[in-house]
């Protein structure tokens, strides 16, 4: 099998979602299924959390510095430092959620290439031993930093999945890096290309995509990013750490989820209606009502 059919055959899955997606973006039937799956969940959440605006998914933010500058990403214009959070404010956020009996996913990045900091196996350990009912722990990485060591390790800490974007407009060279890697750990590794993809997003007007993709409604509002200092903010877009409803170091996790303003912006931004700038650079509020 030559490169470009291994990226394609390991690609399979994400490109049809996506293709689904495109097909339904603007059609009655996705607007449908979307609040269906959106109300399952809220069920769901007001049976196990008493309540049911609940998030599925945690973004931690272990450090902030990243090897790549994307023309896509904000990083290539202002640039990432070296920032670390540090290990008591991580240990605080896993003790929020084992509190509650957390069972979604968690995921260790922000905008940084967290496979670039040497305490990831361990923080996914971490995780691990005090959820074991989470039900997805993840990495999204650049693949640079990715050996078939780390990739056991994180494994065998309890990673479930390493998802690899490649950023070249040849993905040769990294396939076949990976190659190994995605025959051993085939599960475990999924890989795309960002080229000529028609998905990227300007990140809230953090930076200029021609042509990229707005959304109708808020996808986003289901996930906690928390960054290194351990500040609460308002979404995955939040390049600048503009919108902070809170700091984790002070509150839980769940109490700063459950302020009331925090909770409008994100009902709003699923209506379509947004409120806030980030919100309104990001949805197509072009027939909103």
């Amino acid at each position: 099998m030559n490169i470009r059919s291994a990226l394609m055959k390991n690609e399979t899955l994400y490109s049809g979602a996506m293709k689904v997606s495109e097909r339904l973006f603007n059609e009655t039937a996705y607007v449908y299924a979307s609040r269906l799956v959106h109300t399952a969940y809220r069920v769901y959440s007001l049976l196990k959390y008493r309540y049911a605006d609940f998030f599925w998914g945690v973004n931690i933010e272990i450090s902030t510095f990243c090897n790549r500058r994307c023309s896509y990403c904000p990083n290539s214009i202002y640039g990432t430092p070296r920032e670390f959070m540090d290990e008591k404010v991580f240990k605080k956020v896993i003790e929020d959620l084992k509190r509650i009996n957390y069972s979604g996913s968690v995921a260790y990045e922000f905008y940084g290439e967290p496979l670039l900091d040497k305490r990831l196996v361990d923080f996914v350990r971490y995780t691990r031993a005090q959820l074991p009912k989470s039900t997805y722990l993840k990495v999204l990485s650049n693949g640079d930093a990715l050996t078939m060591d780390v990739m056991r390790d994180l494994i065998e800490a309890g990673l479930q999945e390493v998802a690899v974007t490649i950023h070249d407009l040849e993905p040769e060279k990294m396939m076949r890096k990976l190659q190994p890697i995605i025959e051993k750990y085939p599960s475990h590794l999924r890989v795309k290309s960002n080229y000529q993809s028609k998905y990227l997003s300007d990140r809230g007007g953090a930076i200029n995509i021609p042509g990229g993709k707005k959304m109708k409604r808020c996808f986003y509002s289901g996930k906690v990013i928390i960054d290194y200092r351990g500040d609460v903010l308002l979404c995955c877009n939040d390049y600048f750490h503009s919108h902070k409803f809170g700091n984790v170091t002070d509150e839980t996790v769940v109490s700063i989820w459950k302020k009331r303003e925090f909770a409008r912006i994100r009902r709003e931004a699923r209506r379509g209606r947004p409120t806030t700038d980030i919100c309104r650079q990001c949805l197509d509020t072009a027939d909103s009502q």
